[in-house]
């Protein structure tokens, strides 16, 4: 009974430390692989929502954004590899793109847009994507497309 107590105050706390957390301070973790994705405050204009960053477990780094599109209901965000030979993001260096969904505790789903950090975050394919792409490049991927809140990052630890 203590060890269920103690594990509730610990998710409370994480609780707690999310509700506190700005989005864009976010640090999540594909706890199979040890995947992390970092978000950033962004300020490259009104179309771009956020910045983020996923770190796989090989070491390398891709970049991603959230933008809103044109006509769109929903923000559509993508990742690319950081060090690109080519140079144009969609044409050479894109390695995934889909709709980005936060999990919350009340149990809803939701499309990528609340400002505080959600408890989960879903990548929809984003493996089974990046395990084609590590064929080519020798990456070490995500095995799944959930990744949980792990922490909230400071302004001076970006």
């Amino acid at each position: 009974m203590v060890l269920v107590s103690a594990h509730l105050g610990v998710a409370n706390a994480d609780a707690l430390e999310r509700e506190g957390c700005p989005q864009e301070h976010a640090v999540y973790v594909e706890e199979l692989s040890g995947t992390t994705v970092r978000f950033e405050p962004d300020e490259a204009g009104a179309a771009t929502v956020d910045s983020f960053s996923m770190r796989l477990p090989s070491g390398e780094t891709l970049s991603g954004l959230i933008v809103w599109n044109n006509g769109i209901s929903r923000p559509n965000a993508s990742l690319a590899m950081e060090d690109c030979e080519g140079g144009n993001w969609e044409n050479d260096c894109l390695v995934w793109s889909g709709v980005l969904y936060q999990l919350h505790d009340d149990g809803f789903i939701r499309h990528y847009g609340s400002r505080v950090a959600a408890s989960q975050l879903l990548f929809p394919d984003v493996s089974r994507v990046l395990w084609f792409q590590a064929m080519q490049h020798g990456w070490l991927t995500p095995s799944i497309d959930t990744f949980l809140f792990l922490r909230c990052s400071q302004e001076a630890d970006l």
